[in-house]
């Protein structure tokens, strides 16, 4: 069975070779350690995430994609990019890596700003590397997320959702804070659910803010024209609802 594993990157690691230091990661505030309550750095929860998508290489047939732009200007690199690095160096020796990335089957893509590019962006990576559409998408991310994917963009993009599961891993909250990030949760539904695709404000000024362009050619990858032209409507849509005309994976049904 063809599977996509996405490892939806959150952050950039500026020093591969010592990724579990906080100081080589590019954290935002509230990624970082609070020394005064004993919170530790989100990037444990990172390296978490790309163990995770290592052991899923031990699978048949998966291919694994690191999904993340380069979110901030000046870092030399992107999140996907990064979180590659990591892997190669950490776990570099593992005979299921060493094979996977000898078989082309560890890829970034690094143009995701957000949860649903992360899905569809990697989605479209997966087709670039294989020539066809994966049986089954397994999204590596926080647990807290995991209504945002199986409820929302799966349904925006018209994936079954049959073929498609969350595999979530949370930083160590306390249950102030849990609280306190599955309120926001809710709040970026709500915003997902009435703009499913993310092309207005808010959604798309966090896209902005994060470096995303629209100029990206998403599809350089694909020679297919009758699948890069139902692709480029889906990436251009401005629907308010799940996109409505035909996808190259209808086939699947729901």
């Amino acid at each position: 069975m063809g599977e996509l594993i996405v490892v939806c990157c959150h952050a950039i690691c500026t020093d591969s070779l010592n990724p579990h230091e906080e100081q080589s990661w590019l954290l935002k505030p509230f990624q970082k350690s609070d020394p005064t309550t004993g919170k530790p750095g989100e990037h444990e929860t990172f390296l978490l995430h790309i163990q995770a998508g290592a052991s899923a290489l031990r699978r048949a047939g998966t291919v694994l994609v690191f999904s993340g732009a380069k979110t901030e200007r000046d870092a030399p690199l992107s999140e996907a990019d990064s979180y590659r690095n990591v892997l190669t160096q950490c776990l570099g020796e593992s005979n299921v890596v060493q094979q996977a990335l000898a078989n082309g089957r560890i890829v970034c893509e690094d143009a995701a700003t957000d949860s649903y590019q992360n899905l569809l962006f990697s989605l479209i990576k997966y087709y670039e590397v294989e020539g066809k559409w994966p049986q089954m998408i397994t999204v590596i991310t926080h647990s807290f997320k995991e209504a945002r994917f199986l409820e929302c963009h799966a349904d925006a993009i018209c994936w079954p959702r049959k073929m498609i599961r969350v595999q979530g891993i949370n930083p160590p909250f306390p249950l102030s804070e849990l609280r306190d990030v599955q309120r926001l949760e809710r709040e970026t539904l709500d915003l997902f659910r009435a703009d499913p695709h993310g092309v207005y404000a808010p959604l798309s000024s966090k896209r902005a803010a994060r470096q995303w362009s629209e100029d990206t050619d998403l599809l350089r990858g694909i020679s297919d024209a009758s699948v890069r032209h139902s692709l480029q409507e889906l990436l251009e849509t401005r629907e308010r609802t799940m996109f409505s005309q035909q996808l190259p994976w209808t086939e699947f049904g729901s």
